[in-house]
């Protein structure tokens, strides 16, 4: 489940158009440079997507505190850590 969650979102530089077809979510926010979708399970609060000049260049998966441990396991194997702070790590 954790491994879906975390890597389908994963539609770099394709245009908001394409990302909404792809993605299978239910949708929250439609605005010009964001896209914001209901998580599915669980685990998975919420997905939003960031556009510069109409392309995908960001994500983020807002995740349950109560998968920490999971999650920081699974992004480690995958990931570098690319900064940490108060809030958590970014990878």
């Amino acid at each position: 489940m954790l491994n879906i969650a975390l890597t389908q979102n994963l539609y770099w530089n394709l245009d908001k158009a394409t990302v909404k077809a792809k993605e299978k979510r239910t949708i929250l926010e439609d605005k010009t440079s964001t896209l914001g979708y209901r998580g599915e399970n669980s685990a998975v609060k919420s997905v939003a997507y960031l556009f510069e000049n109409g392309k995908l260049t960001s994500s983020a998966i807002a995740l349950s505190y109560s998968y920490t441990e999971e999650i920081a396991k699974f992004l480690s194997e995958r990931y570098q850590v690319i900064g940490k702070d108060s809030d958590g790590a970014y990878y």
